[in-house]
């Protein structure tokens, strides 16, 4: 046999070992509805840590094009990790689409950073202090001491990040109130609601209900950054604890 077939058949194995440790991420499964009041926060970490694999995964594919010759890699070789690669994309592309119409807007995804275990079913309130709203899907929960809650919504609240404050069981919650006000029971929890509240006409609208999600303990960096930005960076006058409308 000639040397240089050897040579080029030894060459051709290494490629292909490179191939196969390039693993494609298993795909999220985004149910049709949501699935109760944590789903929001599970996706947008499991989507998260999809399209972060599947960036890898792509990178991997250019590496072995590169390390296969490039332009100058086999036809069949090149042809099968084009394939490969565009396929990736295109299962990326569904997927993101599929989550934006099911879950939230892919900006949310930047929340997975700060959803870390599984989270509070319910939380105290005779500790809270007061709360913020980050955006349409996100809300926080700070008791006296500081320690802050993150809560991910099951599902994006209209118009909660424009008024920027909330109702929780008919009593006016906003990013700058003092206290979290009279509550009928001594916890919060994720199988309740809010609804976002109108500052200018002091209302709250019962067609936007809104049910929280689990409560996730921030660090006290983390809450630094989160009330930096949204509607929780510009707090608004106090008001009065009243029955929402």
């Amino acid at each position: 046999m000639n040397p240089r077939h050897v040579l080029y058949g030894i060459s051709l194995l290494c490629v292909n070992a490179v191939a196969v440790a390039c693993e494609q991420p298993p795909l999220v499964m985004i149910p049709d509805a949501q699935r109760g009041s944590d789903a929001s926060a599970e996706m947008i970490v499991a989507m998260q840590r999809y399209l972060v694999g599947a960036e890898e995964y792509l990178a991997c594919i250019e590496a072995e094009l590169t390390a296969a010759g490039g332009d100058a890699a086999p036809d069949s070789l090149r042809s099968a990790l084009i394939r490969r690669n565009n396929n990736a994309v295109a299962e990326a592309e569904a997927l993101a689409a599929l989550f934006t119409e099911r879950v939230a807007p892919l900006g949310e995804l930047y929340l997975a950073e700060f959803i870390v275990g599984s989270g509070e079913t319910c939380v105290s309130t005779f500790r809270m202090e007061r709360t913020a709203v980050i955006d349409d899907l996100a809300v926080l929960f700070i008791e006296q001491d500081g320690r802050t809650y993150l809560n991910v919504l099951e599902a994006t609240c209209l118009n909660l990040a424009r008024n920027g404050q909330f109702v929780v069981r008919r009593d006016i919650v906003g990013a700058s109130d003092t206290r979290l006000g009279p509550v009928q029971t001594g916890r919060l929890c994720s199988s309740e609601f809010i609804y976002p509240y109108a500052y200018d006409t002091g209302q709250s609208s019962r067609n936007d209900e809104c049910r929280l999600g689990r409560f996730f303990e921030l660090t006290a960096e983390q809450a630094e950054r989160l009330l930096g930005s949204g509607p929780a960076a510009a707090p608004v006058e106090p008001e009065a604890n009243s029955s929402g409308k």
